[in-house]
């Protein structure tokens, strides 16, 4: 489009219109922000200012609680809280600049609950090694892809004691120290990418290490077991325990002889006796749920049939 300026009977040809891309930004309730650019503005001429409106684009925009807006497209403030639902915003970026130059594009808000999060007790064996990664935390509202830092009471970061690990995402693994006097004063800090940030105590609970008494079992061919016969017994430790029967190298899980069953979760023998004789060495190694261990041998005999016979008497004696 032309338009011809009658003053000085010059030909003016006007900027076609910018096409319009949607943004959008995520907040936490309970975050604060300082100088965040909404937009980045180039070309055009000398100073450029920005003004936020509706988004139908002609009136002034109405901010949520707490939250100001600069003439350079920027926000500052603290989100209020929200209500336990997002809250939805729409507006417009307007762009002026001192050529007469005008630029606008829409922008969409969205503000999350605030972040929250509760902390389970870690209960651990000590000096055990936690091989399946513990997360003892419950995360709700925020914006997501939590980051978690351990921290001393004052907020600053703390290294894991030796052999533990700490991961970003708040879960822990590793050897488990003796006792808790390492892991006592910490905290857990926890940020998301909406500006949440919440600060959490620790609960830590160090048990004793597991401890493991095996009873070697030497039965007769062709017999039966009226009851499960219980042939470990574990102590100690954090949570569920389960033993595991394993051949003599420790790796491969044993095979009994057909008719026998190992019971991980009670740790008893049970089943139909078999016929033949037999002689087995196997491992029994227990878990727990803290990264408690413990390995014993277990030896399991089946000795030949009991027989009886008569006695020949003679007579008159």
């Amino acid at each position: 489009m032309s338009l011809v300026n009658a003053a000085e009977n010059e030909t003016v040809v006007a900027a076609a219109p910018q096409p319009a891309m949607s943004h959008t930004i995520t907040y936490t309730s309970g975050a604060r922000i300082d100088k965040v650019k909404l937009i980045n503005a180039r070309g055009g001429t000398g100073t450029r200012t920005c003004e936020l409106l509706a988004a139908d684009g002609q009136t002034v925009a109405k901010l949520p609680n707490g939250i100001t807006f600069d003439q350079d497209c920027s926000l500052s403030g603290t989100f209020e809280a929200a209500s336990d639902k997002p809250s939805k915003y729409a507006f417009q970026v307007r762009v002026r600049d001192q050529g007469g130059g005008v630029a606008s594009v829409p922008v969409a808000m969205v503000i999350n609950p605030p972040l929250d999060a509760k902390v389970d007790t870690a209960s651990l064996t000590s000096g055990g090694n936690i091989a399946q990664p513990i997360y003892p935390f419950r995360i709700s509202g925020g914006t997501g892809n939590t980051q978690i830092v351990f921290v001393n009471p004052q907020g600053e970061p703390i290294k894991a004691p030796s052999g533990m690990e700490f991961s970003p995402d708040g879960s822990i693994s590793g050897k488990v120290p003796a006792t808790s006097a390492a892991l006592d004063p910490m905290q857990a800090l926890i940020s998301d990418q909406g500006g949440g940030r919440v600060m959490v105590p620790m609960v830590w609970r160090i048990n004793p290490p597991l401890a493991m008494e095996v009873r070697n079992v030497e039965l007769t061919a062709g017999g039966r077991l009226d009851a499960p016969m219980q042939i470990v017994k574990v102590t100690g430790g954090s949570g569920a325990i389960r033993a595991n029967l394993y051949e003599s190298d420790g790796k491969t899980p044993a095979v009994l002889p057909e008719g026998m069953q190992f019971n991980e979760i009670n740790g008893t023998l049970e089943g139909r006796i078999p016929g033949v004789v037999s002689e087995k060495k196997c491992v029994i190694k227990a878990v727990d749920q803290g990264g408690g261990g413990i390995e014993r041998p277990f030896i399991f005999k089946v000795n030949p049939q009991l027989q009886v016979e008569l006695i020949p008497v003679k007579a008159g004696a």
